[in-house]
C-alpha cells in the first residue's frame, strides 16, 4: 500500500555517518517535518572520513564535525553505531523497517599496488597510515615502522601530501591536535629523515591541490630535492597547460609551485623531501620486511589530454624501511545492492540506485560510494541534495514498512547498537 506523505511519518535509513550521510540527514530534516532518520554506522562513533580520514593538523576541515554534531540532538534523528550492513543485517532487512534507504558508506577500501612484495611488513596503504594517525579503531595500533631513515610515499594526490607532511612536521606542532597519542609518541621517536614522493606521470599531471602543496613548501626544517631538470615538460604536457579550463589552470599553478620549490636554496636542515616523477614501483623487496623498492622509469606518449604511460627498461632500487601507498580509495559491495567492481561504486542515476537501467525502489546513494573517491568534502553536499530530491519525488509511491522496532531486530541478531556519544540510549523511532 502506498500513501501520500501528507498524512504519514517517513522512516528513512542512512547507511554511513560520514559527510555524505550527515549532509543527506540534514537535507531530509529540512525537506520533511514528519520524519525519523536512523543513521547506521559500523564504527562506534560518527563522522567517518571527517574524523578518521582528515589529517589532524587540518583543523578547519575537522571543524565540520562540530557543525554537523547538532544533527544528533534533533529528536527526529537516531544514531545506531557499531552496526554494519552485512549478511546478518542487509538491505532486505532494512526494507522491513524503512520507507527508503540512503547508502552513504563512502569508499572504505584502499587501492593497493599490484606488485610483488606489496604485502611485506613496512608496506602500508594510506588508509592504514592515516587511520593510525587518527586513532581509527581498526588501525590505532598499526605497526608503522619509523626506525629507518628513508620512507617512500607513492602517489601524487593530496593524501600523499598529508602523509609526507605528517612525517616531516615537528611532533610538537601536532601535539595540540587530536592525533592518536600512540602515533604522536611514535613520531617523537621517528628516525625518518629522508622522504621520497613518487608520481608515475609528470609534474604537469600531478593531482595536488595548490594550498596543500604550498603548505609542504613552507615546512620548517626541510630541504627539498627538486631540480629544474625534473620539471622539463614534453610538448604535449606544455599544450595541456595552455588549455583554457579550470583543470589546466590548476595544473599550471602546481607546476609554478614546483618551480618555486626548485629554486629554494639547499640548506643543512635535518629532513629532506625528494620529488620524483615519471617512475612506477615494480616490486618491494626484503627479508621478512621492506628493505628496498624497485622503480621503472616511464615516459609519456600521445597527444595533449590523451597521454598514456609507457614503461621503459630502465630500473633502479631505492633502500627504504617504510612504503606508504597513496593511490586512491574504492568502495566495497553492500549486501543487496548492485556494485561496479571496476569503479568501486554503486550504480546510480540522479541519486537513485539502479540495477541494469532500472531504479531499485526506495534505494538511493550519495557520496563516494555513488561517484567514486574524488572531489572535496563539500561535493558530498551536492550528492546528498540530489538523493533527497529523488526521495521527495518518489515519496508518494513508497511501500509502508512492516515493522518499526529495528533495535529489537538487531538485538535478536546479537548486534548491540551503540548510541551517539553522550546520549543515554539508542532511543526508539
Amino acid at each position: 500500500m502506498t500513501r501520500s506523505t501528507d498524512d504519514r511519518k517517513l522512516h528513512i535509513a542512512v547507511i554511513g555517518s560520514g559527510p555524505a550521510g550527515l549532509y543527506a540527514t540534514a537535507e531530509l530534516l529540512r525537506r520533511f517535518e514528519a520524519i525519523q532518520v536512523d543513521i547506521f554506522e559500523k564504527l562506534p562513533a560518527p563522522f567517518g572520513l571527517l574524523r578518521y580520514g582528515v589529517s589532524p593538523d587540518h583543523t578547519r576541515t575537522r571543524l565540520i564535525c562540530s557543525r554537523l554534531a547538532p544533527l544528533f540532538e534533533d529528536p527526529r534523528v537516531r544514531f545506531l553505531g557499531n552496526v554494519e550492513v552485512s549478511e546478518d543485517f542487509c538491505l532486505d532487512h532494512l526494507r522491513r523497517f524503512y520507507h527508503a534507504t540512503v547508502i552513504a558508506c563512502g569508499a572504505e577500501a584502499d587501492r593497493s599496488l599490484a606488485i610483488p612484495g606489496a604485502d611485506l611488513p613496512g608496506c602500508h596503504t594510506s588508509l592504514e597510515f592515516i587511520g593510525w594517525i587518527n586513532g581509527h579503531p581498526d588501525f590505532a595500533e598499526c605497526p608503522i615502522p619509523l626506525s629507518s631513515e628513508r620512507a617512500v610515499v607513492i602517489g601524487n594526490g593530496n593524501v600523499a601530501l598529508d602523509v609526507v607532511r605528517l612525517l616531516l612536521k615537528s611532533p610538537d606542532a601536532l601535539s595540540h591536535t587530536d592525533i592518536n597519542p600512540l602515533a604522536l609518541e611514535a613520531l617523537r621517536q621517528s628516525r625518518v629523515r629522508d622522504i621520497h614522493i613518487f608520481g608515475r606521470r609528470g609534474p604537469a599531471q600531478a593531482s595536488f591541490r595548490t594550498a596543500e602543496l604550498r603548505e609542504i613548501a613552507e615546512l620548517d626544517g626541510c630541504t627539498f630535492d627538486l631540480r629544474e631538470a625534473d620539471l622539463l615538460l614534453n610538448p604535449a604536457s606544455i599544450d595541456e597547460l595552455a588549455l583554457e579550463d579550470a583543470a589546466a589552470a590548476m595544473h599550471k599553478e602546481v607546476v609554478g609551485i614546483f618551480r618555486d620549490i626548485a629554486e629554494l636554496p639547499a640548506t643543512g636542515r635535518p629532513k629532506r623531501l625528494s620529488f620524483r616523477f615519471l617512475e612506477s614501483a615494480v616490486s618491494a623487496e626484503g627479508d621478512g620486511k621492506v628493505e628496498q623498492i624497485v622503480f621503472a622509469r616511464n615516459r609519456l606518449s600521445g597527444p595533449a589530454g590523451q597521454q598514456t604511460i609507457e614503461s621503459t627498461e630502465e630500473r633502479y632500487a631505492l633502500p627504504c624501511g617504510l612504503i606508504v601507498q597513496c593511490i586512491g580509495h574504492q568502495g566495497v559491495p553492500v549486501k543487496g545492492a548492485p556494485f561496479d567492481e571496476k569503479s568501486g561504486t554503486i550504480p546510480t542515476c540522479e541519486g537513485r540506485v539502479i540495477s541494469g537501467e532500472q531504479p531499485m525502489p526506495g534505494l538511493y546513494a550519495a557520496g563516494w560510494i555513488d561517484r567514486g573517491a574524488t572531489g572535496l568534502i563539500g561535493h558530498s553536499k551536492r550528492d546528498a541534495k540530489r538523493a533527497v530530491d529523488a526521495i521527495r519525488e518518489d515519496a508518494g509511491r513508497f511501500e509502508e514498512p512492516e515493522d518499526n522496532d529495528v533495535v529489537a531486530f538487531l538485538l535478536s541478531k546479537n548486534i548491540a547498537p551503540v548510541p551517539y556519544p553522550g546520549s543515554a540510549s539508542g532511543g526508539s523511532a
